[in-house]
C-alpha cells in the first residue's frame, strides 16, 4: 500500500525535476479521503493480482474458457443444466427488465412498422459490418473482419502498433513516454462489442442468418485472441462493464438463432461469467467515486437480475445495489445537475440507470426512493439544458460514449432520454422537446413508449406551454452551479459553479463564468466539444482549456493548473450569484476569485432583443487578460461590419467595448495559434470562428459585449433599459456609467469593435 501512494505521488508531484505544488496539495487532498475500505480494497487488488499472476503461471490453461465449460459446478446454480439457460433469460428479461425486451419478435415488428427510416439505416449499418467494416464512437470507420487483431491500437498513425500482451494490471497505457501520442480508448472502444447490437437487430429485422453466423464468427475470434487476464482489454473495470452488457444484450437478440445453440449459448454464458466476476473483484471504490464507479456497478446489477442461473447473482445484486444507493446521491446533486459537470457523462450515467427503473412491471431492484427521485431531477436538468429540439450543448468533457450502443440518432439529441424520463416517471413536462417518440426510447421503453406518448403530449394543461415563455424565465441550479435564462430571441447558459466534482475535478473544463447563447434556438456563442482525452496532449489541453470557451483567460494561465490529462489541481471559488427579472427583462451576476483577481460578470437580458454582458475584473497586480467568444459553425463573419440590411434576417450584431482594436483576432481553424475549433464526436475537429481579444489590465479592467439587431434598439433605450433594470434589481454596476459612456459616444471608453454575424446555414448542431 505504500508503494503504491508513493508512485502515485511520484507521478503527480514530480514533473521534470520540479516540485509541482499544486500537486502536492492534490496528492495531500486524495490521501486525506481515503478510508478503510478504499486501504483495504487497494490491498486486496494487489493481492489478487498477485495470486493471478501465480496461477496463470502455474496453469494457463485453467483461464480458458473451454475449462469453465467443463466445470460449470462451479459458477453455475446447482441443479442449472446448459439447456435451461435460454428460457431462463427470456423469462427473467420479461420479468425483472422488461424494459429491454430485446429478444421479443413484437418488439422488432412493432420498431419495423414505426421506425422504417432508423431500419433502413440499421440494415445498411448490418450490410456493411456483414462486409467487415463498422464504427466507433458512432462515426469512426474501422475494420471488423474475420482476422481482426484485438490488440491492435486502431490508430491510422500507428497502423501496425499493438497493445502489450502482458497482465492488465501491467499495462501502461497513460503514462508510458512512447504511448503518449496513442490513444487507448480506441482499443478499448471497439472492444466493448457493441457493433454486435447492430448484427443482433439487423438479424431480427430481416431473418437473415448472414448476421448470426457473422456474430458467431467475430465472437470466436475474440475468445481464440483475448484470454484472461491477458491484455488492455481488462485493464479498465468500466470498458469491461459496457462489454458485460454488449454480450448479455446480444445474447437476448440471437436467443432464437439456430446458429446460436446450446454448446454456443454455454460458452458466451461462460464468457459473461467471467467478465462479471472480474466486475465484482475489480469495481472502482478505491478511486474518486464517478461514472467508473457508477457504470460496473450498474452492469452487475442488470446482468445478475438477467442470470439468475449464476450462481452468485444473489450475493452481486445486493452488493450492486447498496453500492447505486449510496453513490447515486454523490453524483447527482439535489438539484439534478450530474457532479462531474458533463451533459454528455449525465447521458452516460443515465444510459446506465434507465433499464434499472423503466420497467413498471418489473420486480423491486433495491434502488432506494431517494435514489429515484434524483434520477427525475436529473432528467428536468437535461430538459433545461436542451434547446428546443431536444440538443444538448457540449458542456464539459464527452468521448462519444454511449451505455446502450445503438447510436440510432445524433448523439448530442437528448430527447431519447427526456422521453424515457417522462414515461418513467409519467411527467409531460419532459415531453416539452421532444417532437416523437424517439427509436432509441422505443427500444428501451417498448410499444408502451409511443402509445402513452401520443395519449399525453398534447393535453391542455401539458408540454405544449412549458415553452411558452411571454416574459423572462430563469432557472437556477444552486448546487451545480448553472443558470439558465430564456426571454425572446435569447436563450443563455451561464457557468457559475465548480469546474467539477472533487478531488480532481476529473471530467470538467476550465469555464468559470462561461455563457452559451442560442438565438432564435440556434446555437451561436458555444462550448467546442472535447476532442480527444489520449494520444497529443496540446490538443486535450486545448479543449478543455479557458482559450475554448466564453469566459477570460488572465495572464495566459487557465482557470486551474492542469495535472494530466483529466485532473486540475482546484476549482475556482464562486463568490456568490444574484438574479432579477421583470415582465421585460432580466439580470444575472457572479463572481468569481480568479489567480488573484476579483472578477465579476453582468449579464443583461433587454426586452428580449438585447443581451449585454459587462465584466469587471480587480487585479493586485498589473497583467494582461484575453477574451473568447467561440461560435458555432454555421455563422460567419462580416468584417468590416456591413451596416446594409439583411433582408434574410439572419444576422446579428456583436459590438466590444474596452478592448483594444489591434489586439481583436479572427481565428479560423488555426493550429499555430490553437483557437477556431469545434469537435462534436470523439476524434473529429472541425473549423469555426473564434474571436480572441487581449488588454492590459493594471489594477482594474472593464469591457463589454452587446447582442442583438441594431438598430432595433436605439442606444438611448438600451441606456435606460440598463439603467432601470439595475436599479430595481438593487446590485447596480460600477461599470454602469462607463458602459453607458461607451453606448452613446463609442470613444467614450476606448475602442469599439463591431461585427455582423451571418448565419450561413440553418442547423441544430
Amino acid at each position: 500500500m505504500g508503494k503504491a501512494i508513493h508512485r502515485q505521488a511520484n507521478g503527480l508531484v514530480f514533473g521534470r525535476g520540479a516540485v509541482n505544488p499544486d500537486s502536492i496539495k492534490y496528492a495531500l487532498r486524495r490521501l486525506s479521503r481515503l478510508k478503510l475500505a478504499d486501504v483495504t480494497q487497494r490491498l486486496r487488488l494487489r493481492i489478487r493480482h498477485q495470486k493471478l499472476e501465480r496461477l496463470f503461471g502455474h496453469n494457463r490453461e485453467a483461464f480458458s474458457l473451454s475449462s469453465m465449460v467443463d466445470d460449470t459446478k462451479q459458477w453455475l446454480e446447482p441443479g442449472c443444466r446448459p439447456s435451461d439457460i435460454r428460457q431462463s433469460l427470456r423469462k427473467s428479461c420479461f420479468n425483472r427488465l422488461g424494459c429491454l425486451n430485446l429478444w421479443s419478435p413484437d418488439i422488432w415488428s412493432s420498431f419495423r412498422k414505426g421506425y422504417p427510416a432508423h431500419c433502413e439505416r440499421l440494415i445498411e449499418s448490418g450490410h456493411r459490418l456483414l462486409k467487415g467494416k463498422g464504427s466507433i464512437f458512432g462515426h469512426l470507420e474501422v475494420d471488423i473482419h474475420e482476422g481482426i487483431d484485438w490488440f491492435s491500437g486502431f490508430e491510422s498513425e500507428f497502423p501496425r502498433e499493438r497493445w502489450p500482451e502482458d497482465f492488465y494490471w501491467k499495462i501502461d497505457f497513460a503514462h508510458r513516454s512512447e504511448n503518449r501520442q496513442r490513444d487507448i480508448k480506441l482499443n478499448w472502444e471497439i472492444n466493448r462489442l457493441q457493433f454486435l447490437l447492430t448484427l443482433g437487430a439487423c438479424w431480427r429485422l430481416t431473418g437473415d442468418e448472414a448476421y448470426s453466423r457473422t456474430s458467431v464468427s467475430i465472437l470466436h475470434g475474440w475468445m481464440d485472441q483475448v484470454r484472461y487476464p491477458i491484455g488492455p482489454h481488462w485493464s479498465s473495470n468500466l470498458e469491461v462493464a459496457l462489454r458485460t452488457l454488449s454480450l448479455i444484450r446480444t445474447c437476448l437478440m440471437f436467443l432464437g438463432s439456430d446458429d446460436w445453440d446450446d454448446e454456443f449459448l454455454l460458452k458466451i454464458t461462460a464468457l459473461i461469467e467471467l467478465h462479471v466476476d472480474h466486475l465484482e473483484h475489480e469495481l472502482t471504490v478505491h478511486h474518486t467515486e464517478g461514472n467508473h464507479l457508477l457504470g460496473e456497478s450498474s452492469a452487475l446489477l442488470q446482468v445478475s437480475l438477467l442470470c439468475p442461473f449464476l450462481s452468485r447473482s444473489g450475493k452481486r445484486i445486493r452488493k450492486a445495489s447498496s453500492i447505486l444507493t449510496r453513490l447515486i446521491p454523490r453524483l447527482i446533486l439535489d438539484d439534478g445537475v450530474y457532479a462531474e459537470q458533463s451533459a454528455s457523462y449525465s447521458r452516460f450515467a443515465l444510459e446506465f440507470l434507465i433499464p434499472l427503473i423503466a420497467s413498471k412491471d418489473s420486480t423491486p431492484l433495491m434502488l432506494s426512493k431517494h435514489s429515484k427521485e434524483l434520477i427525475g431531477a436529473c432528467f428536468y436538468y437535461l430538459l433545461e439544458l436542451s434547446d428546443a429540439n431536444g440538443m444538448c450543448p457540449m458542456i464539459g468533457d464527452s468521448d462519444s460514449g454511449s451505455a446502450l450502443g445503438f447510436y440510432l440518432d445524433d448523439y448530442w439529441n437528448f430527447s431519447f432520454l427526456l422521453a424515457c424520463g417522462a414515461y418513467i416517471f409519467e411527467d409531460q413536462a419532459l415531453l416539452s422537446k421532444v417532437r416523437e417518440f424517439p427509436a432509441e426510447s422505443f427500444l428501451i421503453i417498448g410499444p408502451d413508449g409511443p402509445d402513452w406518448y401520443e395519449a399525453n403530449r398534447l393535453k391542455p394543461d401539458g408540454p405544449v406551454q412549458v415553452l411558452n415563455h411571454s416574459e423572462p424565465r430563469i432557472r437556477r441550479f444552486r448546487d451545480g452551479g448553472l443558470q439558465t435564462a430564456e426571454h425572446g430571441v435569447f436563450r443563455t447558459i451561464f457557468d457559475v459553479g465548480p469546474l467539477g466534482k472533487a478531488p480532481g475535478y476529473e471530467h470538467g473544463h476550465s469555464d468559470g463564468l462561461s455563457i452559451q447563447v442560442w438565438i432564435n434556438d440556434h446555437p451561436f456563442l458555444v462550448d467546442p466539444g472535447s476532442f480527444v482525452y489520449n494520444g497529443n496532449q496540446a490538443w486535450r489541453m486545448y479543449f478543455k482549456g479557458s482559450s475554448a470557451h466564453n469566459t477570460l483567460k488572465i495572464n495566459d494561465h487557465d482557470q486551474s493548473q492542469p495535472l494530466g490529462a483529466f485532473r486540475w489541481a482546484y476549482s475556482p471559488e464562486i463568490l456568490g450569484t444574484d438574479t432579477f427579472k421583470n415582465e421585460e427583462s432580466f439580470f444575472i451576476k457572479s463572481s468569481i476569485a480568479l489567480l488573484g483577481a476579483l472578477w465579476t460578470r453582468h449579464i443583461f437580458g433587454l426586452h428580449g432583443k438585447t443581451l449585454l454582458v459587462l465584466d469587471e475584473l480587480g487585479c493586485n497586480d498589473g497583467g494582461f487578460v484575453d477574451l473568447n467568444l467561440i461560435f458555432h459553425p454555421t455563422w460567419g463573419i462580416d468584417v468590416p461590419a456591413s451596416l446594409k440590411h439583411d433582408s434574410s434576417g439572419n444576422w446579428t450584431d456583436l459590438k466590444l467595448f474596452g478592448w483594444d482594436e489591434p489586439s481583436v483576432m479572427l481565428l479560423y481553424g488555426d493550429e499555430d495559434t490553437m483557437g477556431g475549433w469545434f469537435s462534436t464526436h470523439y476524434g473529429v475537429k472541425d473549423k469555426t470562428l473564434n474571436l480572441r481579444a487581449r488588454s492590459t489590465t493594471g489594477e482594474s479592467f472593464r469591457s463589454a459585449i452587446l447582442i442583438g439587431k441594431q438598430p432595433e434598439n436605439s442606444v438611448a433605450s438600451i441606456v435606460q433599459q440598463i439603467r432601470d433594470l439595475a436599479n430595481m434589481a438593487k446590485v447596480l454596476p460600477s461599470n454602469i456609467e462607463w458602459i453607458e459612456r461607451s453606448l452613446v459616444s463609442e470613444n467614450g471608453a476606448g475602442q469599439v469593435q463591431h461585427f455582423r454575424l451571418y448565419q450561413t446555414q440553418i442547423s441544430n448542431r
